[in-house]
């Protein structure tokens, strides 16, 4: 099957960078837009960049954690009502809360990985290749810091990440320094160059530029179809959270909820998936 292709909507996207100052559109909106301008397949497959804020709006809500992030696919109401009735929900949610009624005991790390792990299984049953390169990226970007994180609290962590390939093993079991995977994993010794960044606002900051380099030479020979408009999604998404931080009061925010974060660590479980 051809990928359909959207020449007029894709020359006339203005251009965005992480650094702007304000995304040069508003998400919801252009999500929005997109209805009528793309075709039922392509739109359909949009909603799965919203997935992890949907993950984390659903564990706040059922942890009864006040934080809710506006970017998800849903509104608190109607995730709420979902809960009662997930017939409306992506598969793996459903799957998830058909577990979690199970065994609600687990704690919110373990519902959380659970729940990431089912939608890695979704996100790989999908007809797109952007969505499935992207998310194992992240799936790489993610185990790899929760490892570093981990090992700098000096506690175990074999049980939180996801996958069971050659370097998931070398990151659970190696105790070289780069977890022998710097000459053989290039996405691995981008971030533990990245992690040795002493400032951790600056840290955070270089991992979306990697995320935006990384995007941009996936999609080097896409030029019209759907995957441009996905990789797209994603840099407004990093443009409009860079909004937020880079206000000074946002930066202090930041490392104040990252310090607060380390100093609770060997009280609670680790888990940036």
């Amino acid at each position: 099957m051809l990928n359909q292709e959207y020449y007029y909507l894709i020359a006339g996207l203005p251009d965005i960078i992480l650094d702007d100052a304000k995304p040069a559109k508003d998400i919801k909106q252009f999500v929005a837009d997109l209805e009528e301008q793309l075709s039922k397949h392509d739109f359909k497959l949009i909603p799965a960049l919203f997935w992890f804020e949907d993950n984390d709006n659903l564990i706040n809500l059922l942890f009864k954690e006040k934080k809710f992030s506006p970017l998800g696919n849903y509104t608190l109401d109607q995730l709420k009502e979902a809960i009662e009735d997930p017939s409306g929900l992506p598969d793996y949610i459903k799957k998830f809360l058909k577990e979690y009624d199970q065994n609600p005991d687990k704690s919110l790390s373990q519902q959380q990985l659970r729940l990431t792990e089912l939608m890695l299984e979704q996100i790989l049953s999908l007809n797109n290749g952007f969505l499935k390169d992207y998310y194992m990226f992240e799936r790489i970007i993610r185990n790899t810091l929760t490892a570093l994180m981990s090992r700098l609290m000096k506690r175990d962590y074999e049980n939180e990440l996801i996958g069971n390939e050659d370097w998931v093993i070398s990151l659970k079991k190696s105790h070289a320094l780069d977890f022998g995977l710097a000459k053989t994993n290039d996405i691995v010794d981008r971030i533990l160059k990245i992690w040795h960044t002493n400032d951790l606002y600056k840290r955070e900051k270089d991992l979306d530029h990697y995320r935006w380099e990384w995007i941009e030479q996936r999609n080097f020979f896409h030029y019209f179809d759907i995957d441009v408009i996905l990789a797209y999604i994603c840099k407004l998404k990093f443009a409009y959270r860079w909004m937020i931080l880079d206000k000074e009061k946002g930066k202090e925010i930041f490392r104040n909820t990252v310090r607060k974060m380390e100093n609770s660590f060997q009280d609670s479980q680790i888990n940036t998936l």
